[in-house]
């Protein structure tokens, strides 16, 4: 029945759309109000469990599984198994769900694979067992994210009015979060073993309740008007796709009547015509300069951050083994938000000249192996130094990162062309992720670091 009511939806919906836009706005204040904070939700989710890793990864690394490289083989582990889980899905092999079912299924699986960590860090700490599994863990979780994040932007895309940009606030926030409650954490909580395994045990905890919050919320959204046509939509589609790919679907397929008003002001005949299409490989080749800029960025930052950091001498470890690391995964935070923000009040660089920053970023490698490397009394050791240095980092990554992805798309003409530039903008993004580990790995491997 329910179903039923889905698939005809899409029709009976039109009225209320057509009232609704006249009225000046597709969502109504209080609806839109409640929808902002529901795809926050979702992206403080997506990546919560990742940034857990990333708050305690001192603890983890030092403290629960010392001299086993725990995080330098998890952050390879996760970084692979992304970059493996996004080519999967450019060849469809994930499209079994549409974008709502995925939301709320892998919030699901995300909610198990976080109690399966807290399991494994309380029973297997010290062990080998607890650090491979740890280590297997990280690839699902990574597979999981891979398929969530991209279907979780799409269902905010497919909405009356776009949700993108409030799942992308919720990302950057899951980092503060993460951040805010380790420190919070560490204060109260002894720092024998037992509080180290306590704390690590609280912070997956949470992620299995946000997990499972954020598959409620999914799964409630039918309840909305504005929602439930566009949910309609995408799954009349996704039945659709079963007959044929998933990429000719995309090609040939008309644009639902929600996405025509909010579509660009032109004909959807001109929009759907074969003349403004372009191919992949053509769109690949107008943007290329972007697609460096993204792969750069974020293989220079993998290269060197969690693990190289993980690696720094701390101050006061007896007491405050971790501190160092939570402050400079909050620098890392704090600097890729703002590098993020600062073009939206006019710090911005030209699209012609932005590969000049995303290359001179390689100096960072041999910066933190210097760091790494100095000794005590030097300048480099200072833990204003590694603070300055990691705040730079951050804010190079989150500048270069976001105005490659408004770039791109602004490269080529037609939305079914922006969203092909919008989709490879993503691969090239995890491409640079898994290629800056693997150079890590290799850098630790021949002991440049």
């Amino acid at each position: 029945m329910k179903s039923e009511r889905l698939e005809n939806s899409s029709t009976a919906s039109i009225p209320y759309f057509t009232s609704l836009f006249q009225s000046g706005g597709l969502i109504p204040k209080r609806e839109r109000l409640y929808a902002r904070l529901v795809f926050i939700t979702f992206g403080i989710a997506s990546l919560f469990m990742w940034n857990t890793y990333l708050s305690c990864y001192g603890i983890l690394n030092k403290q629960l599984f010392p001299g086993m490289g725990f995080i330098q083989y998890v952050q390879t582990s996760y970084m692979t198994s992304v970059f493996i889980g996004n080519l999967t899905m450019v060849f469809g092999l994930t499209h079994i769900f549409d974008p709502h079912h995925c939301t709320v299924i892998f919030n699901c699986v995300g909610a198990l694979q976080s109690s399966t960590i807290c399991l494994s860090v309380w029973l297997l700490h010290g062990t080998y067992l607890g650090c491979s599994l740890n280590i297997l863990i990280a690839g699902l979780v990574a597979f999981s994210c891979a398929i969530l994040i991209p279907e979780t932007f799409t269902l905010a895309a497919i909405m009356p009015e776009s949700f993108c940009s409030d799942v992308s606030l919720g990302q950057s926030l899951s980092g503060a979060i993460t951040f805010t409650l380790t420190i919070i954490l560490d204060i109260f909580i002894p720092h024998d073993i037992q509080g180290r395994k306590l704390l690590v045990t609280v912070m997956f905890a949470l992620s299995t309740i946000i997990s499972l919050f954020a598959a409620f919320l999914a799964q409630s959204l039918t309840k909305s008007p504005w929602c439930y046509s566009a949910i309609a939509e995408i799954r009349r589609q996704s039945n659709s796709s079963t007959l044929i790919s998933v990429n000719q679907f995309r090609n040939d397929s008309q644009l639902s009547y929600e996405d025509s008003l909010v579509s660009a002001p032109i004909s959807l005949e001109t929009e759907n015509s074969f003349e403004c299409r372009s191919t992949h490989l053509e769109v690949t080749r107008q943007i290329w300069p972007q697609l460096y800029n993204i792969f750069m960025s974020f293989m220079v930052t993998l290269a060197v951050f969690p693990t190289i950091c993980a690696e720094w001498d701390t101050f006061l470890p007896g007491k405050y083994s971790n501190l160092l690391m939570v402050i400079l995964v909050g620098m890392f935070h704090l600097g890729d938000m703002l590098g993020r923000h600062v073009p939206k009040f006019g710090f911005t660089i030209p699209p012609s000249l932005l590969w000049i920053l995303t290359t001179s970023r390689l100096a960072f490698i041999p910066l933190y192996a210097a760091i790494k490397n100095a000794s005590y009394d030097s300048f480099l050791a200072s833990i204003w130094t590694k603070i300055i240095v990691q705040f730079f980092l951050a804010f190079t990554n989150g500048l270069s990162a976001y105005l490659a992805f408004i770039y791109g798309p602004e490269t080529v003409y037609f939305r079914h062309n922006k969203e092909k530039a919008s989709f490879l903008l993503a691969i090239y993004n995890v491409a640079g992720m898994t290629a800056g580990s693997w150079l890590m790995n290799l850098l630790v491997w021949v002991k440049y670091f």
